[in-house]
């Protein structure tokens, strides 16, 4: 079953806000690491940091990987070859 062109612009459309909200959380967790800062506080502190700091490497990896997939998605339609 192919879609019509207005399915594909729809598509199209919902694609393009997931990736803008992607790339924005991906600049605001950006923002975050820069503003942490790891000196001081004892040692229970240091490894709560480095766990958030963990949790935020694999949540930006999978978004990244996210991110690909909705380019590669957004050039198949735009190319004609979505679908296929």
């Amino acid at each position: 079953m192919h879609l019509t062109e207005e399915q594909l612009e729809e598509l199209k459309k919902i694609l393009q806000e997931q990736k803008n909200m992607i790339i924005e959380r991906l600049e605001k967790q950006i923002d975050d690491v820069e503003d942490v800062t790891f000196s001081g506080g004892d040692e229970l502190d240091r490894g709560g940091l480095e766990g958030s700091r963990l949790l935020r490497y694999r949540t930006t990896d999978r978004e990244t990987k996210l991110l690909k997939k909705i380019e590669y998605t957004l050039a198949k339609i735009d190319n004609g070859t979505y679908g296929y």
